[in-house]
């Protein structure tokens, strides 16, 4: 193995090995039993996270067409995409929020333009409708009115009654 490459190796192996916390309980002399280092995100794992997101956030993609997807992310930061659901969930979480949150593509922005007029629409509609029911009250008493008046006209009086003298 060449030089250069070993050291490399022996390098990111060292990082790696600072990365993981080594923890011992209250009242152990050794270690506690930690977890396989696959089953750990470590420093670097995350700090490539983070870049990659910035990357695609950015629009700078390197190993990736840039789309904020998460099959992209992962690809971009180079960690297989079940890792990321397992053990960067807060990180993929911010990505989804912040990707989501961008500029609308031209189909949203669309969209938007539809919900904003059909919106107004609505509001001038339920005013006409308002106004409508005041017209309805309106003639409803007229036509109370009316049909007194000529419920009026039909009854026929009876002459006074006449009294009997005692």
């Amino acid at each position: 193995m060449p030089e250069p490459l070993r050291q490399n190796i022996q390098s990111n192996l060292a990082e790696h090995e600072r990365a993981l916390p080594s923890t011992t309980l209250p009242g152990q002399d050794s270690p506690a039993q930690e977890q396989p280092r696959d089953q750990q995100p470590c420093q670097a794992e995350t700090r490539d996270l983070a870049a990659a997101i910035s990357r695609l956030l950015a629009g700078e993609p390197i190993r990736s067409d840039g789309k904020l997807t998460v099959s992209v992310l992962a690809a971009e930061a180079a960690i297989a995409r079940q890792r990321l659901y397992e053990h960067h969930r807060e990180a993929l979480t911010d990505f989804k929020t912040r990707a989501g949150g961008g500029p609308l593509v031209p189909n949203q922005q669309a969209l938007q333009q539809r919900l904003d007029d059909v919106t107004t629409k609505i509001k001038k509609l339920e005013a006409e409708k308002q106004l409508m029911k005041d017209q309805i009250a309106s003639l409803t008493v007229v036509v109370v009115e009316l049909t007194h008046e000529a419920q009026a006209k039909n009854i026929i009086k009876l002459p006074p009654r006449r009294r009997r003298a005692k």
